[in-house]
């Protein structure tokens, strides 16, 4: 059984609204806890298919989660149309990436189909920001075959997120990482969700602009899928689920300022709670860590090229405490 805390990633896809709160394991299609196999932990007996390495999990249990090489590594999940909703639907899990690059970032699909975007995904777009998305399975892989939201924050490698998105249709997605809501933008002119006969897979998706197919390099643990849309209520409610009371205060109640911000040589930090921090990263939009140490006083910026970064603060446990926009001129 494992311990809760939250250096961990969670991906919820939510594709319908309910207007009052459920159970959990309403419509819950599959719940893969990878404790020490990829079996299906819901009623509904859809086990995963492994070709992927167990691994330790975010609180450092082994076997307790799935690593993945990046080059030929997945969970298939077993073909059955009832995985094969229409909109809405829900996916969750926890995530680390090794490296932050759009080709190796492709956390779970519904639909392996060759060459086509079909069925609903989850990744990271080519900036490392988390995305949600569904294809029309029309035979192609570029924007008019597929409708997506990409949220704000630029994820960073060797970090668990908690990451959850709901998807209702072509511009009604919301996107949540650590549990709060990341906005983001619509792009894409695809028709509505469409399916293959293929299975849906953990880890690789096939594929981008014709190419090979793309595979995960990372971890992942904790997968569920829904078919139907968490509301907010039951998103907070799987957060709790997921972290202790105490990291849920956190979460919710750290916050930071940064100044001056553009800043060319030093930057100072300000918080209430500041005695939390013991870390922090600087990340390019291309998800490059430019700058990680130990929280300083005054954090010297010199040598960083001029650009848009994101500033990131960790605790003692590594847990991300959140994240600010920096402009380095």
């Amino acid at each position: 059984m494992k311990s809760l805390n939250l250096s961990t990633i969670a991906i919820t896809l939510v594709f319908s609204i309910p207007i009052f709160s459920q159970d959990l394991t309403t419509d819950l299609l599959i719940h893969y806890p990878f404790d020490g196999d990829a079996n299906d932990a819901s009623i509904n007996g859809f086990d995963g298919i492994p070709n992927a390495t167990l691994t330790t999990d975010r609180f450092g249990n082994s076997n307790s989660a799935y690593s993945f090489n990046g080059i030929d590594e997945y969970i298939d999940l077993p073909i059955s149309p009832v995985l094969k909703p229409q909109l809405p639907v829900t996916m969750s899990c926890w995530v680390k990436f090794d490296e932050i690059h759009y080709t190796k970032t492709v956390i779970a699909t519904t639909d392996f189909a060759t060459d086509s975007h079909s069925g609903a995904w989850i990744n990271t777009s080519s900036a490392g920001n988390f995305a949600g998305n569904f294809g029309d399975n029309t035979g192609n892989t570029s924007s008019p075959n597929r409708r997506t939201k990409v949220g704000e924050t630029s994820l960073v490698a060797d970090t668990w997120y908690h990451v959850v998105a709901v998807i209702r249709g072509p511009q009604d997605m919301d996107l949540y990482v650590d549990c709060r809501n990341d906005q983001g933008s619509y792009s894409g002119s695809g028709g509505m969700i469409a399916y293959s006969s293929a299975p849906g897979s953990i880890g690789r998706k096939d594929s981008y602009y014709g190419g090979p197919t793309s595979y995960f390099q990372g971890t992942i643990d904790d997968f569920r899928y829904w078919n139907r849309a968490l509301n907010q209520e039951e998103i907070d409610k799987l957060c709790q689920y997921d972290l202790s009371v105490d990291q849920n205060e956190v979460l919710n109640n750290f916050a930071f300022n940064v100044f001056p911000n553009p800043a060319n040589n030093k930057v100072t930090l300000t918080s209430s709670k500041l005695e939390l921090v013991k870390s922090y990263k600087i990340t390019s939009l291309d998800g490059k860590v430019v700058k990680s140490n130990e929280l300083e006083e005054s954090i010297d910026i010199t040598g960083i090229s001029n650009g848009i970064y994101t500033i990131s603060l960790f605790d003692i446990n590594g847990i991300s405490l959140g994240f600010k926009k920096l402009v380095i001129n």
